[in-house]
Order: structure tokens, then sequence, then C-alpha cells
């Protein structure tokens, strides 16, 4: 590269990029290096740094253990403040050699001795591992999810819901696990997304997944858009207008793997249907004639008009119009998914000659485990064959909380909201937003959400569902509950990107690593002297261990509920010992199917409630004949 700059010739595009990964590859590199620095320092001829940058600090050496602990604080969801950090550091070193050092340090170079660090080392201290660690605000996990969401739940996911495709004849068991692209292309292990795939989607129009997103014309929860800003005079705030009338919905749009949208589900919030709400009313739109036209209503109703209805979807060479129902609270019950799948029957949308059933992916909301539903999908058997994701890790797994699709509607639906206020003001309507809005708007934020078939195929890639990558195994957050059999486990099934197997295994100190540096603990420490002479008894340092030791302990005994799983027990007598059935029971017991064994349970459970409540009748009732001929004997 040198040599092509000094002889006034252009490089190819990516080449100093290649270079930088190829040698942070070979020389085991976790730190970012930057393009920038080495075009400074090629143009400067001064390829080598030669600056001592100042003092070192006299702590430099315990610094990786530190950092070690901040991280994997942060990896068991118990992060550390700056300020808990500061004292990390000052607890580790408490009545240690490395304090006396500090103490001799401050003597030479400054006027405090104490032996303690503040806030000036802190400072450095990041500077210098700007590479490993980061403070930054943070977000709110769920103790449900953090339960949920561990490398052994996701990879039964896969598991199961490959088993299930391949039975229902979508997809096709490779005799040669290959790596393929986020567009199901073959290529190496470089180019690779994901892990390798063992399944090839062979019928990804007969693969369907959806979610709900809630909406509300009303405007006081709505966020901003992409972080947009207005302009105001200095001093002021900005305001906008906004409209406070309630009136709930909800939305489903069921998508095929292939990225096309198949319907749009629309429930409304109400009692009774009302044909104008259903229709919409778009006020963007003039309608067309006169209302003494005999074929006046035909002209303003459809798509584009004045009363558009729902979003109409086209999916293998079928019209499907939006599916409108309505409900009290303007939920999702279990009789309008079963009128979901029936409308698509129906029409015929999904052909069965050839054996093969369509495969349904839905999370664990109680509608799905409802009788109505159950009944649909397993009668006859296999009619869908229905598998749910993992309880409370939906945000990573579903492809309907993608920010492709909930994402975007729920932001498109912001800005339509805000822009009709807009438009109602300047046609001197009244500028609250009322329930006929709804459909139009819907219209307007599903062409910008669910319906953009591109988008809809990087949200199924990016979750491994198509090609199925199973990408959501590499996520730093589900594999930092990998436990130790579960990392030889992956390691001897050859299924992982090299680069994984390069940050998992890599170099400290001249040896290589015995574990993951995504595990429990941090193994590439426990052989150091360095750790040996560190204080561990203070306040945050105790705290910081006690929390990584339950850590470890929680591994544990997660590996030995995997291995005792079940144990002489198979799936339908699990599910009979369970009283009330849910999803994560159902996961619990090693099933994500919601098949016939699931509604066989659940009627026999229905008949067992009828008969105790019809025994429970029978008592009163003796009871109160009893009653009534003691009152008549007296």
């Amino acid at each position: 590269m040198i040599e092509a700059i000094n002889r006034n010739r252009k490089v190819k595009r990516g080449t100093l990029s290649e270079l930088i990964e190829r040698m942070k590859r070979e020389r085991g590199a976790d730190f970012e290096i930057k393009q920038h620095t080495i075009r400074r320092r090629i143009i400067r001829q001064k390829l080598f740094h030669t600056h001592r940058g100042g003092h070192r600090s006299p702590l430099e050496e315990i610094e990786h253990v530190a950092v070690s602990i901040m991280i994997q604080m942060a990896r068991i969801r118990q992060p550390l403040t700056p300020s808990k950090g500061l004292s990390l550091i000052n607890n580790l070193i408490s009545g240690t050699e490395y304090e006396d050092r500090l103490v001799k340090w401050k003597q030479k170079y400054t006027v405090n001795s104490l032996p303690t660090v503040s806030r000036g080392y802190w400072y450095s201290f990041m500077k210098r591992n700007r590479h490993r660690i980061v403070s930054k605000r943070g977000q709110k996990y769920e103790l449900d999810r953090q339960n949920w969401t561990t490398y052994a739940n996701f990879a039964d996911m896969y598991n199961h819901c490959s088993h299930e495709m391949e039975h229902a004849g979508v997809a096709k068991r490779l005799e040669e696990p290959t790596w393929m692209t986020r567009d199901g292309v073959q290529c190496t292990a470089d180019d690779a997304y994901g892990c390798k795939v063992t399944h090839a989607i062979i019928r990804p129009e007969m693969c369907l997944c959806g979610d709900e997103v809630g909406g509300n014309i009303c405007m006081a929860g709505d966020g901003h858009i992409g972080g947009e800003l207005f302009l105001a005079e200095r001093g002021t705030i900005p305001q906008k207008k906004t409209s406070k009338t309630n009136k709930r919905f909800t939305l489903i749009g069921l998508t095929a793997f292939t990225g096309e949208p198949i319907l749009c589900i629309i429930i409304l919030q109400g009692k009774q249907p009302k044909a104008d709400i259903e229709a919409g009313v778009d006020i963007l739109v003039s309608p067309i004639g006169d209302t003494s036209d005999p074929d006046f209503f035909s002209h303003k109703y459809g798509p584009g008009k004045y009363m558009p209805g729902g979003p109409v979807c086209h999916f293998n060479g079928k019209e499907i119009p939006a599916m409108i129902r309505w409900h009290e609270s303007g939920s999702i019950t279990s009789e309008i998914l079963v009128d979901a799948l029936k409308t698509l029957d129906d029409l015929k949308v999904f052909p069965r000659e050839d054996g093969v059933s369509p495969f349904l992916l839905l999370d664990g909301h109680s509608s799905r485990l409802q009788p109505p539903f159950l009944r649909y999908i397993n009668s006859p058997e296999d009619h869908y064959v229905t598998c749910i994701g993992v309880p409370y890790g939906t945000a990573l797994w579903q492809v309907g909380d993608s920010k492709e699709q909930n994402g975007s509607f729920n932001m498109a639906m912001t800005f339509e909201k805000r822009n009709l206020v807009q438009k109602r003001e300047q046609m001197s309507l009244p500028g609250k937003l009322v329930a006929t809005d709804i459909i139009p708007m819907i219209n307007r934020a599903w062409t910008k959400s669910f319906a953009r078939k591109e988008k809809n195929k990087v949200a199924i890639a990016d979750r491994g569902w198509n090609p199925f990558n199973r990408i959501l195994l590499l996520d730093p957050t589900i594999r930092a509950t990998m436990t130790e059999h579960e990392l030889a486990s992956e390691a001897s099934n050859n299924l992982i990107p090299p680069s994984i197997h390069h940050n998992i295994y890599k170099q400290h100190d001249g040896a290589t690593a015995s574990t993951c540096t995504y595990a429990t603990t941090h193994q590439s420490m426990i052989n150091s002297d360095v750790l040996k002479k560190l204080n561990y008894s203070c306040s945050t340092s105790a705290f910081c261990v006690d929390a990584l030791v339950q850590n470890e302990d929680l591994m544990k005994s997660r590996e030995r509920i995997k291995e005792e799983k079940g144990n002489g027990k198979d799936v339908c007598e699990q599910l009979k010992l369970v009283k009330k059935l849910t999803a994560g029971k159902l996961f619990k017991v090693g099933t994500t199917r919601l098949g016939k064994t699931l509604l066989d349970i659940h009627n026999e459970n229905s008949k067992q409630e009828s008969i105790k409540e019809r025994e429970k009748v029978m008592k009163e009732k003796a009871k109160y004949d009893e009653s009534i001929i003691k009152a008549l004997q007296i």
C-alpha cells in the first residue's frame, strides 16, 4: 500500500479496511484501529509510535482485572456506575502492594499522597480502556426476561422449530451444513451471516409469522420521530398541538418468510361494529361525484379513495383484503385468530395438494393456548403446524417486533397523526382526531412498515429464520448465559463463524484462554499473579465477587436442570401434571409445538374441571335439600 502511494497510484477501495481486519486477526487484537490514523502516519511518513505519553500509571498492571469485572457485571445485568467503578478500583488495591505503589508515585509526582484514586485517574483510565468499556445510559431489563433469554432456551427454540418445519414439509435438513449470506447465497466462512445453515427453507411462501402492535389515536404518549428537532425562539420550548381523543386498536401483520405481507388484521375497540369506522374517511381525498348519483358510494369506496377500507395484500396470486374485527378492549382473542386463518383458507391462499402444511410462528400470548385456536389448527391434524418462540424474548426473535415492522409502523403512525391534525386545522375542521381517521392512517403507515418486502426479508434473516442461520445464538447478551457444557458442545459442532472462535479462544499473556470471553467468569484472569494480590473483601469489590459467584451458581443450576429435564417422562406425561397451561410451562417441558397433544390435554383438563364443577353443584344441592328437610321437621 505504501509502495502504491509512493508511486502515486490508487489502491482498490476497501484495501485498508481489509488490511486492518487481517492484522487484527493475526495479532489477536481486540481494540479499534482507525483508518484515519493509518492514513495520517503514512502522509507524515512516521509509521511507528515513539512518544512515551507522559508518566505511566502505577495501577496500569491491575486495570485489566478491573475492566474484566466491570464487563462481567454488565453481562449479568448488574452494571456499575462510574462512581462504583472508581470505588471498585480503590477497594481492589486497599491494603495491597499496589496501594503502596500508588502512594509512592503520588509523593514523587503530586502534592497529594492519599492511598486512593479520584476523578482525574478515572478519566485517564476510561481513555486507556476505551476499546473495551464505555459509560452510557442504561435500559430497564425485566427479571422474567432475564430468566428466559438464555442460550439454552434459544438453542431449544431453533431446534424445535427446525424439527417442526421439517415435519410440515417447508424445510429440509442439509446433508452438510453450509455458510450463507443474509440473502441465502452460499459463501465462505468470512462472508457468512450467522451460524452455518443446517436446514434449507424450501417453501418459504408456506411459512408465516405475525405479532400484535397496539395503537391509539390519542397523541399523548407518542414519542419523537428519529430524534427530530423543531425551531423556536431562544429560551423557549417548541410545542406541537396534540389530540387526546381515545380510541384503541390492535394491528397484526402476517408476513411470509419470503418477506411478502399476507394479511392485515385490524381489531378496533368497541362493542358494536360501525361501517363508517371500518371503511374510514380520508379527508385528504376529495369524493368523486354528487351524493345524488346512483354510483356515488361505489366510486368513493376502495384503496386510495374517500372511504379506503383497510390495506389489501397480494400474495400467491390472491387479493386478500384487510380483516377488521371488533373487541371491547381492542385486543386479540383466540376467535379472531381463527377467523384470520379461516379467511386465508377460504381464499385458498395456501395450496395443500402436495401434502405440505403451512408453518405458523407466534409468541406465547394466551389467545394461542385457548381451545378455539388449538382446535382449528389441529383439525385435521397438522392443518397449521404452529410453534411458539421463547417467552419474554420476543424482542429478539419475533419478526413483528423488529424496527422494520412494529418500530416503523409506530413512527409512521406518529407522523400521520401529527400531519392529520395539521391538515384538519388547515381545512377549518375540528383539530381532534376521530375514529374514522384510523383506517386511512393505518393504510399510509402500513406502506411504510409491514408492506416493505425487502425490509421484511432483512428482519427475518436478522432473527435467524430465513436463511435458517440461528444468528441469535451469536448475540453477546445470550452468549453471556452459556454454561461450560454448552461452550464445549458448540465448539464440537463447528457451526459458529471463525471470527467468534477467534474472540472466544483468544490469547492472554501468551497462553490460550480456557473458555469463552462471554462466559460467566473471565477465565483468562484465573492464573494471573495480579489477581491473587488484590483485595476482594471491601464493599464494592465484595459485592461484585458475590454477584459473579451467584451468577456462576445459576449457570451450574441451569446446566443441571437441562440434564434432568424430562427424565423418565415424555412431553404428554409432563403436560398432564400442569394445572394451567402457559407458554412458559409448555416451553419448560421441552416443546414449542401447539399440536394435538396439547389440544387433547386441554380438553381433558376442561373435562375434569367440568366434573369437579358438577360435583360441587351436587354437593351444594344436597346441602340445600338437607337444610330444607330440617326446616320442615321443625
